[in-house]
């Protein structure tokens, strides 16, 4: 019996039986005790909805089409070739995304070392700063004027690489 020749009732009840089962047979294996309560819940919902189906729903067909065994297996043969094609894709779009999980972690490693080397490049010049400051300390006080504008560039560029690691 297929799910297009079945009455609806019938099926429901199927598969809520169906679900019943596998409670009963959760239940029987070695599960921690504390997960009991929740298994004894979702059975009594289980069988509530199973009352409902029974008394609300009339029985729309009264004789399901029975499908021949040949007809069968063709059917279970073509849903177990989706179920290897969907698997091949699902396969495939995990390695494109852990491949992309890489070429991102690459990237953040690149921009990692490109911000270590500016803040390098900046230190250095810094300190040739530091240096030309203190061998120009006798000149004219106009020069130092200039260097505070130095470092408010440097402030500046400090902003910018902020930015850059958020």
């Amino acid at each position: 019996m297929t799910r297009t020749n079945c009455d609806p009732k019938e099926f429901m009840l199927l598969i809520l039986n169906e679900h019943l089962k596998f409670l009963n047979r959760l239940k029987r294996r070695k599960i921690p005790d504390n997960y009991h309560h929740f298994v004894d819940e979702e059975k009594e919902r289980t069988k509530q909805q199973i009352e409902l189906v029974n008394k609300d729903l009339p029985l729309l067909i009264k004789m399901p089409n029975i499908v021949k065994k040949d007809h069968q297996i063709l059917i279970l043969e073509e849903q177990m070739n989706n179920l290897q094609v969907e698997y091949k894709e699902c396969v495939n779009e995990n390695l494109i995304l852990t491949n992309q999980e890489k070429a991102v972690n690459k990237i953040f490693k690149i921009e990692n070392q490109y911000i270590n080397l500016y803040e390098r490049l900046m230190s250095l010049i810094n300190q040739d700063e530091g240096e030309d400051e203190g061998e120009n300390e006798g000149e004219d006080e106009g020069e130092g004027e200039e260097n505070e504008g130095e470092e408010d560039k440097n402030e500046k560029d400090e902003d910018e690489r902020k930015w850059w690691r958020d």
